[in-house]
């Protein structure tokens, strides 16, 4: 999953490299989920991985992935809690 994900990002001309950094981020705590489906993440994990300092960056990037259909994402508005977010196959976009 993480090979097609990263393959179809590198294709498309779209991405900048902070939608890149991001995507890698989200494959890497993904991958620490054992579940298939959606999975936790912070915003504060996931800035941290793909070394995002602005909120500002952040969410716009995500809506990107999110309107290009890479992720879902369902927000928690919990700082506790934490939002979901699956990613989306490749082969059904």
């Amino acid at each position: 999953m993480a090979r097609d994900m990263m393959g179809r990002a590198a294709c498309d001309g779209q991405l900048t490299p902070w939608h890149i950094a991001l995507l890698s981020g989200i494959l890497f705590v993904s991958s620490a989920s054992d579940k298939t489906g959606f999975f936790q993440v912070s915003r504060r994990k996931l800035k941290s991985f793909s070394k995002i300092r602005a909120n500002g960056t952040y969410h716009k990037c995500l809506s990107d992935l999110v309107r290009m259909g890479y992720v879902e994402y369902l927000p928690s508005y919990d700082p506790f809690l934490g939002s979901r977010m699956k990613l989306v196959n490749a082969r059904n976009v």
